[in-house]
């Protein structure tokens, strides 16, 4: 009898050797699954990351354009006030002529930089109602302050600039804005 236990004993043994192989074949496979389905989320990961930073990289380079764009086109516009600021008499003569022409009287006042003051006066037989803060031109008022028409230089750059924005950076930086 005792053969025949241990023989009993040993297929108890080797039927429970093949359920533990088996088991661990299903455990390896179950942990070479997941590894895998964690190396495939890393690398989702990892890509969403790499695209997340060039997405923030890209962002700040553009911001960083724009910034060195918006100063290189207010440059531009500084250069163009301290010209008008400088101009010479004869061509802010002709121009303060051409403000005032066609404006002969009437319900009307005007109004100057202090520097264009004597010219204003020479040039139109408005009356003369003060001084603004302006780098040249002329503010045409109806005398009950209804009507203002300003063609100070400050104001016909910042409206012309307007209108050229697209052209000047064209040619500033080659493209359409």
């Amino acid at each position: 009898m005792l053969s025949s236990g241990e023989r009993k004993r040993k297929e108890i043994l080797d039927e429970a050797d093949v359920e533990i192989q088996k088991l661990l074949a299903v455990a390896k496979a179950e942990v070479k699954e997941y590894e895998e389905q964690q190396a495939v989320e890393n690398r989702t990961r990892m890509e969403r990351t790499r695209v997340q930073d060039l997405q923030t990289a890209e962002l700040k380079i553009k911001r960083l354009e724009l910034a060195m764009r918006r100063d290189l086109l207010e440059q531009v516009q500084d250069g163009a006030r301290e010209k008008l600021r400088e101009l010479d008499r004869p061509r802010n003569e002709a121009m303060l002529k051409a403000l005032l022409s066609g404006r002969t009287g009437g319900d009307a006042h005007v109004f100057s930089a202090a520097k264009d003051e004597p010219l204003v006066r020479a040039l139109t037989h408005l009356p003369y109602k003060g001084h603004i803060d302006c780098l040249g031109g002329v503010v045409i008022e109806s005398s009950d302050g209804s009507i203002r028409e300003d063609l100070t230089y400050d104001t016909l750059l910042a409206e012309r600039s307007e209108e050229l924005l697209p052209i000047i950076a064209e040619i500033l930086f080659g493209e359409g804005g």
